[in-house]
C-alpha cells in the first residue's frame, strides 16, 4: 500500500504560511513605492519631479505584471 499519493496535512500548512508571507511581502513592497513618493518629490538632491516618480511607479508596476504574466504562461 503506497502512501505517496496522499499529501500530509503539515505540507498544506507550510504552503499556506509561505503563500501568506509572499503575499504580505509583495503588498509591503508595492505600498512602499507610493508612500515614499512625497518625500522623493520634496528632496531636491534627487532631482526627480512628477515625471520621474511616474516612471518609477510605472516601471515597478510593469515589472510586477511581467512577472505575473510569465508565471501564468508557464502554468498553461
Amino acid at each position: 500500500m503506497s502512501m505517496a499519493a496522499t499529501p500530509r496535512i503539515e505540507d498544506r500548512w507550510t504552503v499556506l504560511v509561505l503563500a501568506i508571507f509572499a503575499r504580505t511581502a509583495g503588498a509591503v513592497q508595492f505600498q512602499s513605492v507610493g508612500a515614499t513618493g512625497a518625500s522623493m518629490l520634496a528632496d531636491p538632491s534627487l532631482g526627480s519631479g512628477y515625471g520621474g516618480l511616474g516612471l518609477l511607479i510605472g516601471a515597478y508596476i510593469n515589472a510586477a505584471s511581467a512577472k505575473k504574466s510569465h508565471y501564468f504562461s508557464l502554468r498553461s
